[in-house]
């Protein structure tokens, strides 16, 4: 039987690659000129790089909205909030769909990068350190992807949306050390699929699933030291 759940989480691992990767055939557009400040609103539409460092923002966020279907390349520099206990100061509020945010760190937050919208977001190679949360995930179909989150109060990752049912998130070859919780993933996700990503060192667990049995979510070939349930691998 866990044979079995192995391949079907597998299938279901490819049908979501194949959904998120679709992000990457589309033609890159040219970068928008000018410089990207606090409160600045990217999208939707166009390819946008940062030339500096953004912040530190406050006292109200986000620090950056993100609008897809758009690309945001962060060119290595780094996000920071005055402050990661303010509510709502978050760092890169994600919506629309179709976003694709990459290379670089947000730092100070009460949440680094919120991933909300109606989905199809790519976040890539982005360091999430020291917020209140790291990746908090509110849709459905996005792809976290080799990603670093470290040092949160709260949870590195975190799938939660109060309520509404959250599908076919991917979360694959992320980072998640020395926070409150690893990787998380509340009652509300269904059908994700947490693939071969690496949580040690969180002081409540390194991965969680309230679901009983984890339902339709699928953890395969993680590495991790603790966790909530046997079903979590």
């Amino acid at each position: 039987m866990r044979k079995l759940d192995e391949l079907r989480g597998l299938g279901v691992l490819v049908l979501t690659g194949l959904f998120t990767l679709g992000l990457l055939g589309s033609p890159v557009p040219v970068a928008e000129a000018g410089h990207i400040s606090c409160g600045d609103t990217l999208g939707p539409g166009g390819s946008f790089v940062l030339d500096s460092n953004v912040g530190p923002c406050g006292p109200t966020g986000p620090a950056l909205r993100v609008v897809g279907p758009v690309q945001f390349d962060l060119n290595g520099f780094t996000v920071s909030c005055t402050t990661s206990g303010q509510i709502g100061l978050d760092g890169i509020v994600v919506g629309g769909n179709a976003a694709t945010v990459t290379n670089g760190t947000v730092t100070n937050c009460f949440a680094g990068v919120v991933v909300a919208g109606s989905g199809r977001q790519r976040i890539q190679r982005v360091t999430a350190d020291g917020n209140g949360n790291g990746f908090y995930v509110q849709s459905s179909g996005n792809w976290l992807h080799r990603n670093t989150a470290v040092n949160h109060r709260a949870t590195g990752y975190f799938i939660y949306a109060a309520g509404v049912q959250l599908k076919f998130n991917l979360l694959s070859d992320n980072r998640a050390d020395s926070n409150g919780i690893g990787i998380y993933l509340s009652t509300d996700a269904r059908n994700s699929i947490v693939f071969r990503n690496t949580a040690l060192s969180n002081s409540s667990t390194d991965m969680r699933d309230d679901n009983p049995n984890c339902d339709r979510n699928f953890w395969l070939r993680n590495t991790f030291v603790t966790s909530s349930q046997g079903c979590i691998r």
